[in-house]
């Protein structure tokens, strides 16, 4: 079954698909050789996804994402490009990742643990 997902009307957001609200646990890796982080998501969308960690991050070109859904299953893995970062207060930095491939069978697992 193909799931429908609705495309964002704002001319200022250059986003296709709407961002749901999602806070779940998020391991991931900067670069090839960059080390295991973890971090907390905020929201997600087919596209991508933004998320807060304690780790200084930087703009780097690719990155691995290994996404916790609470449905008893293993995490969603993703790679991405880190689209944006920037250093918030209490030490803690927020990102957002740009999917390198649409995802919407892995979000529908998603959507399934949000009662859609």
């Amino acid at each position: 079954m193909e799931e429908n997902i609705p495309l964002e009307s704002s001319n200022e957001d250059r986003r296709i698909f709407q961002r749901r609200n999602f806070s779940s646990l998020l391991k991931f890796r900067l670069g090839k050789d960059g080390k295991d982080c973890e971090g907390v998501t905020k929201d997600i969308s087919a596209g991508g996804l933004s998320f807060i960690t304690k780790q200084r991050i930087k703009l780097r070109d690719s990155m691995e994402l290994w996404i916790t859904v609470p449905d008893g299953k293993d995490p969603i893995y993703k790679t991405a490009q880190l689209a944006w970062a920037r250093e918030n207060l209490a030490d803690t930095y927020e990102a957002g990742a740009k999917f390198d491939s649409v995802g919407l069978l892995e979000l529908s697992r998603v959507f399934k643990t949000l009662g859609r």
